[in-house]
């Protein structure tokens, strides 16, 4: 773990505590972001398995879905990530694509997307049932996943002078003041899709 606290004061509001390693046994280390991202996706596929299972579906659909949408959705982010970052993979593309950093949402919503798709239609699932199945875990994927980003000091909003603002000096980039609002979206926006919980 690495707690930053910049000289002077100790006020909440002016010090960042990130955490982006867990375990580390030998040369093996549990991250933070690794963590809470294995989490999400297992979150998502508790939500599909429920829903299935409250339609009367094959439940095992959910196992599909969840290891399409883990190997699309990282191969996606990492595609996506080298290619935006062109002028240092051509430098090093060996390095850039064994990294453990440098997964991108974007990249990883479209292979995921993708893989999902692939895999309902390897067991003959129309893709309206499957949007429909993967809508709710979706957004709770993506909220648990934030958490991970969260952990390492990482994807901020735009600069702020609001009591929300976090700062993180030692954070992966070092960060000013910042309005967290990829971790707090989830939470506050509106979902039409009726939770797999409620009957």
């Amino acid at each position: 773990a690495a707690v930053s606290r910049p000289e002077g004061k100790d006020d909440r509001t002016q010090r960042g505590i990130v955490y982006p390693e867990l375990i580390t046994i030998g040369s093996f280390t549990i991250t933070t972001f690794g963590l809470m991202m294995a989490l999400a996706f297992l979150s998502g596929y508790f939500v599909i398995h429920l829903e299935l299972k409250r339609q009367g579906a094959d439940p095992d659909l959910a196992a599909d879905i969840l290891l399409g949408a883990l190997i699309g959705g990282i191969l996606g982010a990492k595609i996506y990530y080298v290619l935006l970052y062109w002028d240092r993979t051509a430098l090093d593309p060996v390095g850039m694509l064994t990294a453990r950093e440098g997964l991108v949402w974007y990249g990883g919503l479209i292979g995921g997307t993708l893989g999902a798709i692939l895999m309902l239609r390897r067991r003959k699932a129309s893709i309206a049932f499957g949007a429909d199945l993967v809508a709710p875990a979706l957004s709770l994927g993506y909220a648990v996943g934030r958490l991970g980003c969260f952990g390492v000091g990482d994807d901020y909003g735009k600069p702020t002078d609001s009591w929300v603002g976090i700062k993180f000096p030692q954070g992966a980039p070092p960060t000013i003041r910042q309005f967290p609002m990829p971790r707090c979206w989830p939470f506050i926006r509106r979902s039409s899709t009726r939770p797999p919980w409620r009957s």
